[in-house]
């Protein structure tokens, strides 16, 4: 989960998680949660014994089936399901994949019943061949965009908080570039990496990079650990 995790944050992709059943998805939630809390999109494939209890094996597969084995990760997950037939798989597959790469990205987690993994293909089944839908970006409103310029072009000492828009790698230069044009400073809250530590614009980590600043205005103790008052 911390490998898919961090791939994606580095490249803005999804990278496939698999846990191990019951006992898989039950060492996993922490690095779900933490995934879901940095929004960051990882596909997590996981199992469950025979649904149809003809086809357990004695003890082994019934401890490892359970009813709605998602819901352990359920609350800080995007979307999860289990396909009851092979039908059922590459719609759901495309359909998570489209709920995970929306704004704000996520986990998936999908559910596989081992019996249905491990039974031969009666019948061919073709691939779909629809291109996966992603809706775009959210974006503000051009009216907020043009008041926040003239704001930022106005202020004599400005200091840009970078936290999700800034990610990699969508928004990372054009950080640069913003801060660049604005002579504004650059205090990354860590959220995600949204400007590099050696600009000589950077004051992340600093104490007194608040220090004058007259453009914005948040409460950022939850944020840097100190209350930081600008307007």
């Amino acid at each position: 989960m911390q490998i898919a995790h961090g791939y994606a944050k580095a490249s803005g992709k999804p990278m496939m998680a698999i846990v191990h059943n019951v006992v898989g998805l039950l060492h996993a939630p922490m690095g779900i949660y933490y995934a879901y809390i940095d929004r960051s999109p990882v596909f997590i494939v996981g199992a469950t014994g025979p649904m149809d209890e003809k086809l357990r094996r004695p003890f082994i597969d019934w401890i490892h089936t359970a009813f709605a084995q998602a819901d352990v990760v359920r609350g800080f997950t995007k979307w999860d399901y289990q396909p009851g037939s092979i039908h059922g798989v590459p719609d759901s597959f495309a359909r998570a994949y489209s709920i995970m790469m929306s704004e704000p990205q996520g986990p998936v987690y999908m559910v596989y019943d081992s019996a249905l993994q491990e039974s031969p293909m009666k019948e061919e089944m073709a691939l779909p061949k629809y291109s996966v839908k992603v809706p775009s970006r959210l974006a503000p409103e051009p009216a907020v965009v043009e008041e926040a310029a003239d704001m930022l072009m106005a202020a004599e000492n400005p200091l840009l908080l970078t936290e999700y828009a800034a990610r990699m790698p969508i928004g990372f230069n054009s950080t640069v570039r913003l801060a660049e044009t604005l002579g504004a400073s650059v205090y990354d809250i860590n959220k995600r990496l949204g400007f590099p530590n050696r600009h000589p614009q950077s004051l992340s980590f600093h104490g007194d990079a608040f220090k004058g600043v007259d453009c914005g205005w948040r409460h950022w103790m939850s944020l840097t650990g100190r209350a930081a008052r600008t307007s």
